[in-house]
């Protein structure tokens, strides 16, 4: 069974205003899964041309989530984007680590100072979409990037993100079927004691190591797994 699962950093929600998109997105879920084509969105301009379907919700809302992709492309990311036509029913983005506003301070991450270091800060495909393997092709597309072949790419797997809630899958299913899927895309599970994924059992780190990534890069990242490997 294809995971189209939620991995990623909470983001700023508010309430859902995207009911002009129920029908629409309902009735274009029945269309063939060929229709839906991966592009790449890298600037504002990119953006401004694409339409949000109904049914992001794990990790930001439909409502929300032009914004907060701009705010990605802003920050040096890129976005990989499922597209039916001009509407937009799945995403995976890139991005530099960036600290975490709270309580108005800053929480700078580990990863922050890791040479050649990029965070995979989102997966997910809107729930009509669900189930035909867009996420399997967003992830294909995203990895296949030649620019990211230097790059070791972080994301955290945080069990509050995930939509398990829909009565088909416990988390721990969930969970199974999001490492397969990122194992496909080159992924793997990587132990440390940063504390967000120590919060929950079901929270995972997991890298991919870009096949041109330098020694250097590597042997940064494994020691910052650890809380004795980073730098004092």
């Amino acid at each position: 069974m294809q995971s189209d699962g939620e991995i990623g950093r909470p983001q700023a929600a508010s309430s859902r205003s995207d009911s002009q998109w129920t029908r629409a997105g309902d009735a274009d879920s029945s269309s063939p899964v060929d229709e839906v084509r991966i592009e790449r969105l890298s600037s504002a301009a990119d953006l401004a041309r694409v339409d949000v379907a109904p049914g992001f919700a794990a990790i930001t809302p439909s409502a929300d989530l032009r914004t907060v992709l701009a705010g990605v492309l802003e920050a040096g990311g890129v976005v990989n984007a499922a597209m039916r036509r001009a509407i937009l029913v799945g995403y995976t983005a890139d991005l530099p680590f960036l600290p975490i506003p709270f309580e108005g301070g800053q929480i700078i991450r580990r990863w922050q100072g890791l040479p050649d270091a990029r965070e995979l800060g989102g997966l997910e495909v809107a729930r009509p979409f669900r189930g035909a393997g867009i996420a399997q092709r967003l992830l294909t597309g995203l990895v296949s990037d030649a620019r990211l072949d230097r790059i070791i790419l972080i994301g955290e797997a945080l069990e509050w993100h995930w939509d398990a809630d829909t009565g088909r899958q416990s988390i721990w299913e969930y969970r199974d079927e999001l490492l397969r899927l990122l194992e496909s895309a080159g992924f793997r599970r990587w132990e440390t004691d940063e504390a967000e994924i120590e919060y929950s059992p079901a929270n995972f780190l997991f890298a991919r190591i870009g096949p041109f990534a330098s020694d250097s890069s590597r042997r940064a990242f494994e020691k910052a797994l650890m809380t004795g490997g980073l730098p004092r």
